[in-house]
């Protein structure tokens, strides 16, 4: 009988297919990609927009290329809960198509105008779509993806987004400021023309009633007949959900976080995301040159070449993520990542404190540890946060959570780009590094302590994690 058993579920797991599920995730990252092509835009335009050729007419200042910068975080800090909304009233699928109207606005808006003071408001309007990239996206992904290839497909965010900073950098070295404008201007508009054809997802079906279409479409996704028992039970599952929320239809953030098992859920998300953005790795990437010089190490490259090759090494990490996502534990790559990440800090800033000491440094050494650090960062740092965040949350307050969430990642990610030079003329580079490397030491430990794994786990599994982890017995659906 047991043998039976085995098989027939051998044969269930081998029924099926993911095509559908793939490419539509791919789909939907391209506008992620278009965010990593804006991302990268800075690094190429800054030569060009500050020569006597540049296209606003006159050479743009320190501080106009400084804004042009840094408003990006700030638009995407007041934007996140329009995505939240639309999620959460029309469906993630809507919440994703919104993301490309202000992607062609940005880049329609630098075709027209050039002047320092549109640039600013162009990328504001990057702000806006980066919001949605990094909330509907994950949202909408982990809906139309089945437990075991869930979290490959939602490190796909991250390689797109590194994939895109590359082809940038590429084009920057050999297209012009319009050519480059017109190429990216029309990626926005093929995505949101083949976007129409994308299916809802079903949880947002099942929790618009429309049971029959939520059946069809999770078939679809999964290459099985309608009558398949993996469709009806997984929405059989998403209706039994919907139904244990049904009394609390307008649920507030302060109704949620008064779930004891919600608010540990989402406090745990917040500190994986806090040691995400503060672990050093963007300053790093930001500031390689400077920071490479500091250390004594004599380059035999030019800045330009050296900024070049951190985009490959950000592919190869995210790439090693989406192979491992699901062969290893969200915790087991969390804490291995932060750890390595912490290692590569610490070697940064022991040649830094050498230095400091008229010592010599091996040149290998703050190399490397830059290498490995970039590499730690997109090889799972950047990505199990948003992963984790996919994973902890019920399809009918997932909106709401991962808008409030998000919001904070957002401006979290804010403040080492404001604060990193001011703090390491305050305190020296090298203790900069230093607490970096602490970061990266908390955020294992933080890890193993308090995360659960999520790793092929369904939502009630991961709640009833947690209510053990807090002392209760059950599972209490009831935030009240």
């Amino acid at each position: 009988m047991k043998m039976k058993e085995a098989k027939e579920e051998y044969i269930s797991k081998k029924e099926g297919h993911t095509y559908w599920q793939w490419t539509l995730a791919l789909l939907v990252t391209m506008t992620v990609f278009t965010y990593g092509l804006d991302l990268g835009w800075i690094s190429p335009m800054a030569r060009i927009l500050q020569s006597e050729q540049s296209p606003a007419g006159e050479p743009l200042s320190d501080v106009t290329l400084s804004w042009i910068a840094s408003v990006l975080c700030l638009a995407a800090v007041f934007s996140v809960y329009l995505f939240s909304y639309l999620a959460d009233r029309f469906g993630s699928k809507a919440s994703v198509m919104a993301i490309i109207v202000p992607q062609a606005i940005s880049w329609i808006l630098r075709l027209c105008f050039a002047s320092g003071t549109w640039l600013i408001i162009s990328r504001s309007f990057t702000g806006i779509a980066a919001a949605g990239c990094f909330n509907a996206l994950v949202l909408y992904i982990k809906e139309i993806s089945q437990d075991s290839i869930r979290g490959t497909l939602v490190s796909m965010i991250i390689l797109m987004q590194n994939i895109g900073v590359f082809v940038m950098y590429i084009m920057g070295a050999y297209l012009d400021y319009y050519t480059i404008v017109y190429i990216v201007a029309c990626i926005p508009v093929v995505t949101g023309i083949l976007l129409f054809k994308a299916p809802q997802s079903p949880a947002f079906l099942v929790k618009q009633g429309k049971t029959e279409e939520a059946i069809a479409t999770l078939a679809f996704l999964r290459g099985l007949d309608k009558d398949h028992k993996i469709v009806i039970s997984e929405v059989a599952m998403m209706k039994n959900e919907n139904d244990n929320y049904k009394s609390e239809p307008n649920m507030s953030l302060i109704s949620i976080m008064k779930n004891p098992i919600w608010r540990r859920g989402i406090i745990i998300t917040i500190f994986i995301f806090a040691a995400q953005s503060f672990n050093g790795a963007f300053a790093l990437m930001t500031y390689a040159s400077p920071i490479l010089t500091s250390t004594g190490v004599k380059l035999s490259v030019s800045a330009e070449t050296l900024t070049l090759s951190i985009p490959p090494v950000l592919i190869f990490g995210s790439t090693v993520n989406m192979i491992c996502a699901e062969r290893i534990g969200r915790r087991t790559i969390n804490m291995l990542m932060l750890s390595i990440s912490a290692c590569s800090m610490l070697g940064i800033a022991a040649s830094m404190l050498i230095k400091h000491f008229d010592g010599t440094v091996p040149s290998w050494l703050p190399i490397m540890s830059m290498i490995v650090s970039v590499w730690a960062y997109a090889g799972g740092v950047s990505a199990l946060p948003f992963i984790v965040m996919a994973e902890m949350f019920s399809f009918q307050i997932r909106a709401k959570v991962m808008g409030l969430i998000v919001t904070l990642a957002w401006f979290m990610a804010f403040l080492p780009i404001v604060g990193y030079m001011p703090l390491s003329n305050a305190i020296g580079l090298h203790t900069t590094f230093f607490i970096f490397a602490g970061i990266n030491m908390f955020g294992v430990f933080f890890t193993a302590i308090f995360l659960p794994e999520t790793r092929g786990k369904n939502v009630e599994q991961i709640e009833k994690a947690l209510a053990i982890r807090i002392g209760l017995e059950k599972v209490d659906k009831n935030p009240t």
